[in-house]
């Protein structure tokens, strides 16, 4: 995006908000297009709280679509692109059948990842996706 690189990552964040294009980078990031995903870590230092929470949400819909991409852009070192964030299940007031479902599919996506450079992310998001609202492979939640 041109716009990050030219005016920096708060502008462009502001200027996709004002013109109603955030949403539309949200939806795909949602969809796990990965080059949508790779424009998170661009203007994660640019979003305010909301901005973040909807990037974080977005990130997690994402993992069970594309995984790979994800990991690859998971940064412990920021908040809204932390396993602790992204990997957690993040979504506000879901229905139990809906937990259930996002936690299985997502666990089966990041578990088919085979990639070394990814190892320690997928060691880090498991981890996360497994003790988020108390899910284990066996529970009936």
């Amino acid at each position: 995006m041109q716009e990050i690189a030219k005016h920096g990552p708060k502008h462009a964040v502001t200027v996709m908000w004002d013109q109603k294009r955030y949403s539309e980078l949200l939806g795909n990031i949602s969809a796990g297009k990965g080059e949508w995903i790779a424009l998170a870590p661009k203007i994660v230092s640019g979003t305010d709280a909301g901005a973040s929470e909807g990037l974080g949400i977005s990130l997690a819909e994402a993992l069970p679509k594309n995984p790979k991409a994800v990991l690859g852009i998971l940064d412990q070192s920021k908040a809204t692109l932390s396993s602790g964030r992204v990997c957690s299940i993040p979504f506000i007031e879901p229905e139990k059948d809906f937990l259930e479902s996002y936690a299985k599919s997502a666990l089966a996506a990041i578990e088919a990842v085979s990639e070394a450079g990814l190892a320690r992310q997928k060691e880090l998001c498991l981890a996360e996706l497994r003790k988020s609202r108390g899910y284990s492979p066996d529970s009936k939640q």
